[in-house]
């Protein structure tokens, strides 16, 4: 009987532990989302993977927070999209994308870092929006990101994502990113 009510106690404390920890007046008020659809082209085929085409889960996009010089790093999933609910207000850099394609013990990458000239704001208390970033490469020619800045559509997936509804509640702020030149 002890055992028992043990587990149901475990399991009450996980519950409310994990079933808490992205619902608005928790310990974080803030969200940054954003989808990053990766295009290659040109790379071919290493050990049958490529990361020719479009890819949009796996994704790491490292930001930077430039007021207390902190690196984050997210990751997208399924469709493209990535979010934090850990992000401080603030002003941020986006640093760098990398994409690594993995099957069995082979693996093909590909990376593209800034010049720390491209920036966002994080406002508290907000849905933050990020909209779509684009990112092209062609081996040996180009890399570079484009800003679709189709809010909407980032908005409608993050939406239908029913662990996060909660957030729904918030008020959705489009994020603008800008490329500071000085």
């Amino acid at each position: 009987m002890k055992t028992m009510k043990r587990i149901i106690f475990l399991a009450c404390v996980c519950f409310l532990i994990l079933g808490c920890a992205s619902t608005p007046g928790g310990k974080y008020e803030t969200l940054l989302v954003g989808v990053v659809i990766h295009e290659g082209k040109n790379f071919g085929t290493t050990l049958g993977l490529t990361i020719d085409g479009i890819n949009k889960d796996n994704i790491e996009i490292t930001i930077y927070e430039i007021n207390r010089k902190k690196s984050y790093t997210l990751k997208t999933k399924g469709e493209g999209i990535f979010f934090s609910e850990k992000l401080p207000e603030g002003t941020y850099q986006l640093r760098k994308l990398f994409l690594r394609n993995t099957l069995n013990n082979a693996s093909v990458t590909v990376a593209w870092e800034t010049q720390n000239d491209i920036r966002f704001e994080v406002v508290n208390g907000k849905i933050n929006n990020l909209g779509i970033i684009n990112w092209n490469c062609e081996k040996n020619v180009r890399n570079s990101i484009t800003y679709n800045r189709d809010h909407d559509e980032v908005a409608e997936l993050f939406k239908t994502r029913k662990e996060y509804q909660n957030w729904n509640e918030k008020e959705w702020s489009n994020t603008g990113i800008r490329r500071i030149t000085e």
